[in-house]
Formats: structure tokens, C-alpha cells, sequence
């Protein structure tokens, strides 16, 4: 790719919504790459209690570290993580006191 302009649009199934721009920005450089990719969130729940669990039976602090400015899907996910800790992990760790470290 070259110069010009890159726009990532989604268009709804129902043709009644507007489509929505998931992201625009300008290329200003002659070289250019764009990498876009679908991640469903619909296992989240399910990985965050793979890893809590794992962390818990360690005695280690869950940290979870993503770059959020680059990943758009990031709010939903970090929702997703805190709602699994808060209803199932936070006690369980509280009762060790892995999270006072």
C-alpha cells in the first residue's frame, strides 16, 4: 500500500442501521501494512476462569496487560475479565491473600 486513506467499516446485517467506521486514518508513508481481525469475545469468560483458577492455585497475582490503544474490542473484554473475577475469583483470593502483595 501507499499513501492514501484506510477505513475499516462495519455494515450491519440489518440494512436498516447505518454502517459504522470502526476506525480511519490517513497513510502518509509509501510503505503501509493493514492487519485486521475478528475476535469473538464469546470465550472470555471461559479463558478468565482458566487463568484465575491457574493463578489461585499458583498463590500469584493476576495481572492481565494488553495495549489498549491498539485492540478497539479491549472495554469489552477487560469488562468481561473483571466480571469473572468480581463474581467468581475475588473471595477465593481475598480468603489466601494473594491480592494484599
Amino acid at each position: 500500500m501507499g499513501k492514501g486513506k484506510l477505513v475499516t467499516t462495519f455494515f450491519p446485517d440489518d440494512s436498516t442501521q447505518t454502517p459504522l467506521i470502526v476506525d480511519g486514518r490517513t497513510l502518509t508513508d509509501d510503505m503501509n501494512m493493514a492487519v485486521i481481525y475478528h475476535n469473538p469475545l464469546d470465550n472470555v469468560d471461559k479463558m478468565a476462569n482458566i487463568f484465575f483458577d491457574r493463578c489461585l492455585l499458583n498463590k500469584v497475582t493476576p495481572f492481565i496487560v494488553t495495549k489498549k490503544t491498539v485492540f478497539k474490542w479491549q472495554e469489552e473484554f477487560w469488562k468481561i475479565m473483571k466480571t469473572e473475577f468480581d463474581k467468581n475469583w475475588r473471595e477465593k483470593f481475598n480468603k489466601q491473600h494473594i491480592l494484599d502483595k
